[in-house]
């Protein structure tokens, strides 16, 4: 975890980094943000990186006056409306070509192999069905879209926390969404997010769909019990006939 404060001056939101985040990590993720933000995307504009000394560097970026997207889940009909903004918002991230970020594929995989929870035969029919999956693909893809990484000020939606952003199968993408929804909303609404989302897009359910026992190895390795073990059951039903 990152050593750092956070505090706004001057309308300007700062992050104080310290020794341990690298200052070329932290350019690096300045250069990202402005590609992305240079690109279209509702995202903070970078104004700038300064390096005040070998321990601390400082990020300026736009101050956002907002609040996460709301994400009901007793009210129906309000969570449908806030999903479609949120589709609009993944659909327009995957308009742009990211030939030159890092592979979807090397975060999924490296994460699948270096997990305990998974044995080496899951872990290696994992990345062969990641690699059968993989058709190369060059789409910007988020890696986390989920509505906590949605902010709302009014008038406009923004999307933040791009910590791993890659070129990739939007399918894989909305996978990863479509996996937080089963998780984490109402039993059943992780279909409608997908209905909507297939709708949008123009891809098809089931290219999403195929994407799930990789998406599940992937995010398999968490400290909550529970949730791991939810997960692990996904895991072993879709590799039981693979």
């Amino acid at each position: 975890m990152s050593n750092s404060e956070k505090y706004i001056k001057d309308d300007k939101f700062i992050k104080h980094y310290f020794s341990d985040t690298p200052y070329e990590y932290i350019l690096e993720n300045a250069k990202i943000q402005k590609f992305l933000f240079d690109s279209g995307l509702p995202v903070p504009e970078v104004y700038d990186v300064r390096k005040i000394n070998e321990n601390e560097t400082v990020l300026e970026t736009t101050y956002i006056k907002s609040k996460p997207l709301p994400d009901d889940k007793t009210d129906i009909n309000a969570w449908i409306k806030n999903k479609k903004e949120m589709i609009k918002l993944q659909c327009m991230i995957h308009k742009i070509d990211a030939d030159n970020f890092t592979r979807y594929s090397d975060y999924i995989k490296k994460e699948i192999n270096e997990t305990p929870y998974l044995t080496k035969q899951i872990k290696e029919k994992a990345v062969d069905l990641l690699y059968r999956l993989d058709t190369g693909k060059t789409n910007l893809c988020h890696g986390d879209f989920h509505p906590g990484n949605i902010l709302y000020d009014g008038e406009k939606y923004w999307v933040i926390d791009w910590e791993e952003p890659s070129r990739g199968d939007p399918a894989a993408d909305a996978c990863m969404t479509y996996f937080y929804e089963k998780r984490f909303s109402q039993p059943g609404w992780s279909e409608i997010y997908l209905d909507l989302f297939c709708e949008e897009s123009k891809i098809k359910r089931e290219e999403v769909l195929a994407w799930l026992p990789v998406i599940a190895a992937y995010q398999v390795n968490i400290n909550d019990k529970k949730q791991r073990e939810f997960i692990l059951d996904i895991i072993n039903e879709s590799f039981k006939n693979i």
